[in-house]
């Protein structure tokens, strides 16, 4: 019985299949039944309405409004090609073509064809080349990549006579030696921004590769060194890199972080419990203490993150605060991680979060929060010296209750003694008085008492006294 049930069953579901009209929809497969909204039934047209303007807006074409941008200085080996960078700059969605220039175009062709490449649409756009001649034609924009800061000059003339509008490049090694090629640099981005062109470029002392098991992204942090459109007061402000000395810039760097540290030392000392975990002041309170040269120096010293030089020189393309600048990108401390995780957690995009680093948010907000935090900290070691105090007088306090106690009952004890001693000395007084017949001598035995009883009963308190300190020493 249970065979022929199941085997009925199993015809029902085939005839259903077949002849039926809504369980045939559900099972076609093609492209425009998958985008009906209807599918299902009229029973659930809300939801697939819901459906179809989701995919809608996963299917809208991308309008790559900026034009053809070229890249130049990626890394590549025998066996890669850094994709990282021109991912970076297709997230963008604002450059189409993006036009590589590669030592080996065709080896780099094997090795762009991934997944991520296929899926993210990057190889739809992505163009190589070999020769910087050919590709810069009708460029809009310019990525350079680990550029000599030598060259820099000559190539954003070159991009300026070739039509290129927007010009980015990042440049390491950056030092004391380095100080006339980066005044030569900073004029060529003035002579250009007087011109119209919009030029950034990023300076780094040296790169850092980020380690395999890191899951999140280091700290980084922009400091922007001159910008043509900068006010008077800001260009007073600016780094002359002429006259800069970094080893003395590195030093008083130093010596100011060892003074800022030791001072909050001392300030901590004063605190009893501090539970505060979200900040540690001396970070915030050493860098807002450094001039921009000291600032400068220590981020050339420190280096700054591989994948984050090229993330900021990504977004410098289109970033409106990067334009026409110089900037030093360093690797950031405890206040620059504090400072971008305040900034995502905001809800931020990515871009916003660049407008607010390469306007120098990271600055002020370093100085604003050192301020507020460090007057915050003064008031609780304040407040911990008036507690101590508070508890010092407390103590005096109670010392001199419990002394004071102390005395009265001593005091009560001596006056007891006395009164039992002077009963003592009257009755022993009187005694001797009968005993030595002092009566004939013309006086009474009152004034015999009274003349007689203090001294009496000093001698018995002193006897008292004696006998008490040997049976006590016994």
């Amino acid at each position: 019985m249970a065979f022929f049930s199941r085997t009925w069953s199993f015809f029902v579901l085939c005839a259903v299949c077949v002849f039926g009209d809504r369980p045939r929809s559900v099972l076609s497969l093609s492209r425009q039944a998958f985008l009906t909204p209807s599918v299902g039934g009229d029973g659930r047209k809300a939801r697939g309405s819901r459906r179809t303007e989701t995919t809608k807006l996963f299917l809208k074409p991308v309008k790559f409004v900026d034009g053809k941008l070229l890249v130049t200085g990626l890394e590549q080996g025998e066996t890669f090609t850094d994709q990282k960078p021109l991912d970076l700059i297709h997230n963008i969605k604002r450059y189409a073509p993006i036009t590589a220039v590669l030592p080996d175009a065709e080896k780099a062709r094997r090795h762009l064809m991934s997944r991520s490449a296929r899926y993210s649409g990057l190889l739809s756009v992505l163009e190589l080349s070999q020769d910087v001649d050919d590709a810069i034609q009708g460029a809009q924009a310019w990525l350079a990549l680990n550029a000599p800061i030598g060259d820099l000059g000559g190539w954003i003339e070159k991009a300026k006579s070739s039509g290129v509008k927007t010009f980015v490049a990042t440049t390491t090694g950056v030092g004391k030696e380095q100080r006339g090629e980066v005044a030569a640099v900073k004029r060529a981005l003035q002579a250009a921004a007087d011109q119209g062109m919009r030029v950034s470029v990023l300076l780094a002392g040296g790169v850092t590769e980020a380690e395999e098991e890191q899951l999140s992204s280091d700290p980084f942090e922009v400091l922007r060194l001159s910008s043509p459109s900068s006010s008077a007061e800001e260009k007073e402000k600016e780094i002359d890199w002429n006259s800069v000395d970094l080893d003395k810039a590195l030093t008083s760097a130093d010596s100011k972080m060892e003074s800022a540290r030791k001072s909050h030392e001392e300030r901590v000392k004063l605190i009893k419990a501090r539970n505060d975990t979200s900040l540690p002041v001396p970070v915030l309170e050493v860098k807002s203490a450094l001039t921009k040269e000291e600032d400068a120096a220590v981020l050339c010293r420190a280096g700054a993150p591989k994948e984050e030089v090229v993330r900021c020189a990504a977004e410098a393309l289109t970033v409106d605060a990067a334009a026409n600048c110089l900037f030093c990108v360093g690797t950031g401390d405890e206040a620059a991680a504090f400072y971008l995780r305040s900034l995502r957690k905001r809800g931020l995009t990515t871009r916003q979060e660049m407008e607010q680093v390469f306007s120098g948010g990271l600055q002020r907000w370093r100085v604003n929060e050192a301020l507020k935090r460090g007057e915050e900290e003064r008031l609780e070691a304040e407040e911990a010296v008036k507690e101590r105090e508070r508890a010092q007088r407390d103590a005096a306090n109670a010392e001199n209750e419990i002394n004071a106690l102390f005395a009265k009952s001593a005091e009560q004890r001596r006056l007891a003694l006395r009164k039992k001693m002077e009963t003592k000395a009257r009755k022993l007084l009187e005694e001797q008085y009968r005993s030595e017949a002092l009566g004939s001598s013309g006086i009474s035995e009152e004034d015999f008492v009274e003349e007689n009883l203090e001294s009496k009963i000093d001698d018995l308190m002193k006897k008292e006294e004696l006998e008490s300190l040997m049976t006590s020493a016994a």
